[in-house]
């Protein structure tokens, strides 16, 4: 399949529109200049017919302080029923993350910090053992019993990955610092 017939969903989480330009509009344009097809949906106005249409879905990150997409969380249930790679970003993360059963911690990890991959398809999104990544969050996925840790910052998980689907969890923003993390997801997840 090429680049051009696959289909990328991208979800945004921002309660406020203003907060897409920041959190969406990076991310969706990384993808559309590399040739992929996407389309944008708010979390609160997707349906099934778009969701299934997506080849990759990503849930993109939103302002340190808005977490309207915990208090809707159920509205990502969708997310149980689907076998389609998702990629979530920072509270995107999150929401695979309580989804799929974990509980979340509170740690403030603000600006560029150190990530360091403990398994080799960490090493294989990001082509390094260690790396700088730039995070904007105040909340992580207390991995226990779904997800392996591929990465830790600060004795935190960092990325993770679902043991039987393919959900990749990222709790800072690859698209600044780190893209080609989100292309090699596109490409090879």
């Amino acid at each position: 399949m090429s680049k051009q017939s696959k289909n990328v969903l991208i979800v945004s989480t921002c309660s406020d529109p203003l907060s897409d330009l920041e959190f969406v509009h990076p991310v969706a344009s990384l993808v559309g200049e590399n040739g992929y097809h996407l389309s944008i949906f708010h979390h609160a106005k997707l349906d099934e017919d778009v969701i299934y249409r997506a080849d990759k879905i990503i849930i993109t990150g939103t302002a340190l302080k808005d977490f309207e997409y915990l208090k809707n969380i159920d509205l990502f249930g969708w997310i149980k029923r689907v076998n389609i790679p998702i990629l979530g970003i920072c509270a995107g993360c999150q929401i695979l993350g309580k989804i799929m059963g974990e509980d979340l911690g509170e740690k403030m990890l603000i600006g560029k910090k150190l990530v360091s991959c403990s398994s080799a398809v960490c090493r294989d999104l990001v082509q390094r053992v260690e790396f700088e990544a730039y995070f904007l969050s105040s909340r992580y996925v207390k991995v226990t019993t779904h997800f392996n840790i591929l990465a830790v910052t600060e004795g935190i998980p960092s990325i993770i990955r679902h043991s039987n689907r393919p959900f990749l969890g990222c709790l800072f923003h690859p698209e600044v610092l780190n893209p080609q993390i989100i292309l090699n997801f596109l490409e090879h997840y």
